[in-house]
């Protein structure tokens, strides 16, 4: 929305105080620059950024008209087996590139008018849409190059030539055995060249493409033959796609149509991982079961990735104080500190350890099993005096407290003599955020003294 509107008359007004005011990003002024379908341009945007330009010109020009491609209902099967040869099976999208590189071949001979109609109903292929494409395609491409988007030599794509596709038809004079060996030969180290090729490609490719297509992605149904897409939406791959036999577990569509049916059509095989890094602020996070962690040395949650209400990674190990500083503390102190699942180094952390060990076998000599301090008391020790860090890699015997005559608690319950204490540093004045400061003078970190409140009360 713009900032001021016009009236009727075409002045220039003011807009009412109270009505939203919007401006266009950067992405969106050079989307708007472009005479396609937004999703279109968003695509043409992101080519520039996936180093895939001359692709993606063809591709964008093909979605934004009819399909070329012609399926009479009097030869559909005759149809279908002429367009064999331009499909691609991972991707519908491809297949559009195998058609512009044929015609363009074609082309390229010198063929007259009259002779490309012809051979566009031999492989039943609309000429006045073929037409129509490179018409598109020539103005995308010029816009493209206005825009500083790409350069006149990358806009424009240009097809392997005939002596490239079959070398074997000029060596010369050979006995007719031996060139059909060659020629098949030929075409088999062609097939490897191309399909490394297009593997090489096919990721840049459809990444630029998602970024326009993020809401049509979806995920085979693992009890069907449906997908399942954002917003609790469910569709199926259209019959004349070459994917539609091989129903792959992650899909994208150029549109999804309805019918009978909700139909995908033109799709293309993705990787989920592709969704986040493509669409990062459309994605939605949501962890859960935090946990410490003993052999990472922090605390980690799990993390499942959602697009539209689809889930697009189910789970993987994120480290959880990131997210939740507060909690991944207490939990840490509770896991690592209070139940000692940890491999800390640090001079309090070992003492300590030595001493619930001792109380421990005290109790077990004593037949009692109240000697040592609940777990409670411990975390709210612990609580009390340490900084803000939830890994084992931010305690270090560096700390120092600031006050060394605080005292520490007693670990065993009042009627068992002088009773002993925990040995760590108290009331730190660093935290994780903060530098550590020096180590303070021998003995003056470590100084511990029985805190009677501390102390579990004697059973009256």
């Amino acid at each position: 929305m713009m900032q001021d509107t016009k009236d009727f008359s075409g002045n220039l007004k003011a807009a009412p105080s109270d009505t939203p005011r919007y401006r266009l990003t950067k992405l969106g002024e050079q989307m708007a620059r472009l005479p396609i379908d937004p999703k279109i341009a968003r695509i043409l945007l992101a080519a520039k950024k996936h180093d895939c330009m001359a692709e993606i010109l063809v591709i964008a020009s093909a979605l934004s008209i009819q399909d070329p491609r012609e399926r009479p209902l009097e030869a559909r099967d005759a149809a279908a087996k002429a367009h064999e040869r331009f499909t691609d099976k991972q991707s519908d999208f491809l297949a559009y590139l195998n058609i512009w590189d044929s015609f363009q071949r074609e082309r390229d001979k010198g063929l007259s008018n009259k002779q490309l109609v012809q051979w566009c109903r031999q492989y039943f292929l609309s000429h006045l849409r073929m037409r129509e494409w490179r018409e598109l395609h020539h103005q995308l491409a010029q816009t493209a190059i206005e825009m500083g988007l790409t350069t006149k030599e990358a806009a424009f794509r240009q097809p392997p030539t005939q002596e490239q596709l079959r070398p074997s038809e000029s060596q010369g004079d050979q006995d007719l055995a031996a060139k059909l060996k060659q020629k098949q030969l030929d075409k088999k180290q062609h097939r490897a060249q191309i399909r490394a090729a297009k593997e090489a490609g096919y990721e840049q490719i459809h990444r630029a493409l998602l970024t326009g297509l993020i809401a049509n992605v979806g995920m085979k149904s693992p009890d069907g033959n449906d997908y399942t897409g954002a917003r609790g939406s469910r569709f199926h791959l259209f019959p004349a796609s070459a994917l539609f036999k091989a129903k792959p577990k992650w899909v994208m569509a150029a549109e999804l149509v309805e019918t009978t049916r909700l139909y995908a059509r033109d799709v293309a095989v993705i990787q989920p991982e592709w969704i986040e890094q493509e669409a990062p602020h459309l994605v939605r996070y949501h962890y859960f079961e935090p946990h410490w962690e003993q052999k990472r040395g922090e605390v980690v949650a799990s993390e499942r990735v959602t697009l539209y209400g689809l889930t697009v990674l189910p789970r993987r190990p994120v480290s959880y104080g990131r997210i939740a500083p507060e909690e991944a503390r207490e939990i840490f102190i509770r896991s690592a500190l209070v139940a000692q699942e940890c491999d800390l180094k640090a001079d309090f952390f070992a003492h300590n350890k030595k001493l619930i060990k001792e109380i421990t076998e005290l109790e077990h000599k004593s037949r009692k099993q109240d000697v040592l301090v609940n777990d409670e008391a411990l975390f709210a020790f612990y609580n009390e005096r340490l900084p803000d860090f939830y890994t084992a890699d931010t305690v270090s015997d560096d700390l120092h407290p600031a006050n060394p005559q605080q005292t520490t608690p007693s670990l065993v319950g009042e009627g068992w003599g002088e009773g002993k204490t925990v040995a760590t540093q108290t009331n730190f004045s660093a935290t994780a955020a903060n530098p550590l400061p020096k180590p303070s003078p021998a003995g003056e970190g470590t100084e511990c003294r029985s805190f009677n409140s501390f102390r579990r009360p004697q059973n009256q």
